[in-house]
């Protein structure tokens, strides 16, 4: 599940300068610090194998794990891989400590002596910077709980939660200024890493990411913003829209989410403890703040006015069309245009005005787009729950001497074969031949991806539509490859 708030738009007098700058160290740390950890590892594990430590630790680890059901290795299946053993030997944090306490060996010389052989290898390790500054699920400090939520296991993990700490900042900072917002985000990040400490069941491991403080900043959002509508994208596996609904609406989508995934997750990398606690953190600070009254009332002012009526605008542009007042369109379509997506309603009175201008393609600017133009936007922009109201506006446009470029026509066919309008579809691509019969040959393909429309209407089970296309491909371009196919196709 993804939920993106996309309320604000990025202005130069709003930019969320603190957000930048937790990115900025992040990324710093990231390139920096972290990446010269590969080096200090690699020489720690040829210290490891000069000092012979995996034959001298291999039958104190088998006891260990026999006696610890929480050991590394009981949690993997490393199908007695010696080297990955030894891996698991360097890694366990609960065996590395029961080493130094002595446990397992047969007397104190034994002892002394993993000491001395094991002591390059273990101050070479103890310089790893994930290991002094990741927070450990077995030895946690208040220190590291913060340090760690500006460390990342890889460019991935960095750049998605950097994704989602800008486009949260805009709001979040914008309504606390940078100092309270800095001061939340610390603290959510404490709170989640903590959170996850406390949870966290099975070997002794570390937590590291920046996604406990975006969490928090998630819960903090939706309680600043309370009931106020604010705009979102939202896709849930194949199901995706861009929305207005309550901010706080929000909070037991997100928060519930990561405790479904926590109760679920079997053995993953990713800490949705973590995510729990900082939603919370972020949503009990947040509560404190508005209490004490320190947000920024004037921040939560919609960029497109609660008040505005779609409905209103709509109607004043239709008044203004019917004067021929193409400026006065312009202007009541203007708002409507800003939001996100455009009401197809719009666009399709977009449409006709450019139609009524008889603007030329291409001459229309500063705010008039030619027909063509503003029919290609409605073919991008129109929904599932618009396709007929968009379809017939262009098949408007079409009767009144529209043309498509080949690739848009492709688009058009596919949408009205969508709608089960198969004979508006063949019509369509077979009139984007003929225009383009006096200006050079068609785009590589174009013809096969006719040809493969009537091939998926076939595979669909929908034969007669199949023939339809077929023939009006026959007919359109005669002696191409694409036509003798289409025409060697038997009829059933």
């Amino acid at each position: 599940m993804l939920i993106l708030p996309m309320h604000h738009r990025v202005e130069a007098r709003h930019l969320p300068w603190m957000s930048l700058l937790i990115a900025l160290v992040c990324v710093f740390i990231h390139l920096g610090p972290q990446q010269r950890d590969a080096e200090r590892l690699a020489r720690a594990q040829a210290q490891y194998a000069d000092a012979g430590l995996a034959a001298l630790e291999a039958p104190l680890y088998d006891a260990y794990a026999d006696a610890h059901p929480e050991a590394l290795v009981n949690a993997v299946d490393g199908d007695g891989d010696r080297e990955a053993e030894g891996w698991l030997m360097q890694a366990d944090r609960g065996f590395r400590a029961a080493l130094l306490a002595g446990e397992g060996f047969d007397d104190v010389a034994a002892h002394a002596e993993w000491m001395q052989r094991s002591a390059p290898f273990r101050q070479t390790m103890a310089t790893l910077f994930d290991a002094r500054f990741a927070i450990p699920s077995d030895a946690p400090t208040t220190w590291q709980a913060l340090t760690s939520s500006f460390l990342h296991g890889d460019l991935g993990h960095l750049f998605g939660n950097l994704l989602f700490l800008l486009v949260l900042g805009l709001l979040v900072e914008r309504a606390l200024g940078p100092g309270l917002y800095l001061g939340l985000y610390l603290l959510s990040s404490i709170g989640a890493a903590w959170t996850w400490a406390l949870a966290y069941v099975g070997p002794p491991t570390y937590s590291l990411g920046a996604s406990g403080g975006i969490a928090g900043l998630m819960g903090a959002l939706c309680v600043l913003w309370g009931m106020r509508r604010i705009r979102f994208f939202y896709w849930f596996f194949v199901v995706f829209d861009y929305v207005r609904a309550p901010a706080l609406w929000l909070l037991p989508a997100w928060l519930g989410w990561e405790l479904f995934q926590w109760a679920t997750d079997e053995g993953g990398n990713v800490a949705y403890q973590a995510h729990a606690g900082g939603i919370v953190a972020g949503a009990l600070l947040a509560l404190g703040i508005k209490a004490l009254r320190w947000d920024r009332p004037d921040s939560y002012d919609d960029p497109v006015d609660d008040r505005f009526d779609p409905a209103v605008a709509l109607g004043d542009a239709q008044a203004a069309l019917g004067r021929l007042d193409f400026a006065g369109v312009e202007r009541a379509l203007a708002p409507l245009f800003a939001q996100m997506p455009v009401p197809v309603d719009a666009r399709v009175l977009a449409l006709r005005a450019a139609q009524m201008r008889s603007a030329p393609d291409g001459a229309a600017r500063g705010g008039r787009v030619a027909a063509a133009e503003q029919a290609s936007a409605l073919l991008r922009e129109s929904r599932a729950a618009d396709r007929t109201k968009a379809l017939d506006a262009l098949a408007a446009w079409r009767h009144a001497g529209g043309r498509w470029r080949p690739q848009d026509a492709l688009a058009h066919a596919r949408l009205l074969i969508g709608a089960g309008r198969v004979g508006e579809a063949a019509a369509v691509l077979a009139d984007a031949a003929a225009s383009e019969e006096g200006r050079g040959p068609l785009p590589e393909g174009w013809a096969a991806d006719w040809l493969r429309l009537g091939f998926d209407l076939r595979r669909d089970g929908d034969e007669a539509a199949a023939r339809v296309m077929f023939a009006a491909l026959s007919a359109a371009l005669p002696g191409t490859p694409e036509a003798a196919k289409a025409s060697a196709q038997p009829t059933p």
